[in-house]
């Protein structure tokens, strides 16, 4: 059994996986989880890509474990469905307990962002509609476990408000470019500061994508 009474999902891994149930972050619904990765299904092209990394944090509203994954495959399963596998990296041996329990129990003993803390049971989500808890769990109440994703303000980083029109992130897209081109300054960084602003106006200057990265946005700011 896995997270709300889920079976440990049977494909091989790297890592016992266990399905879940109601979990999802900005990026679509998580599938399943382990001490190493989650599996995501979007229900449209997702803009991360392979081998991108997202700043994630999983946990409850009073236990959170913030860690980093990366995009190891995406995949077409079917018309407009994808399927994206996050590959945790740079995990401390707490935050892998922590995401194992969390997987197995439906409780991460993580209270802080750093992952430092040894696990300690929690609030145990048996399935939401049933409210059960989970066996070895302590606290009084169930919390809905959750996972939200870090997302870049793109805004901020043209310098627009969210409310900018396409000529108003046009012409601030033109302003950076002059300042920040690596053939127009010399400075430390300039190519990564170029490459960031050029991927936030490919985002911004496109409405169909503008659209899915407001709603992305949207859900990250609510899930802080």
């Amino acid at each position: 059994m896995g997270l709300f009474g889920g079976k440990r999902a049977s494909y091989a891994q790297r890592a016992e996986r266990y399905a879940t149930a109601g979990m999802s972050c900005p990026l679509g619904m998580v599938r399943d989880l382990s001490a190493t990765g989650m599996r995501v299904r979007s229900e449209s092209k997702p803009d991360l890509k392979r081998g991108e990394s997202r700043q994630f944090t999983v946990g409850t509203a009073a236990q959170r474990l913030r860690v980093t994954g990366r995009a190891v495959w995406v995949r077409r399963v079917s018309l407009r469905a994808f399927e994206i596998g996050i590959q945790f990296i740079g995990l401390s041996p707490a935050q892998s307990a922590a995401l194992l329990q969390l997987g197995r129990y439906g409780f991460v003993g993580v209270s802080d962002a750093s992952g430092a803390a040894s696990p300690q049971p929690g609030a145990a989500t048996g399935s939401q509609s049933s409210g059960r808890q989970r066996s070895g769990a302590t606290s009084p109440r169930n919390e809905p476990i959750q996972a939200a994703m870090e997302i870049e303000d793109l805004y901020a980083r043209l310098g627009v408000s969210r409310g900018a029109s396409e000529s108003e992130i046009r012409r601030a897209y033109r302003a950076l470019v002059m300042k920040c081109h690596p053939d127009a300054t010399k400075d430390a960084g300039s190519e990564e500061q170029f490459a960031a602003i050029s991927k936030a106006y490919s985002i911004l200057r496109d409405p169909t994508k503008r659209e899915r990265y407001d709603r992305m946005l949207d859900q990250a700011i609510r899930a802080a």
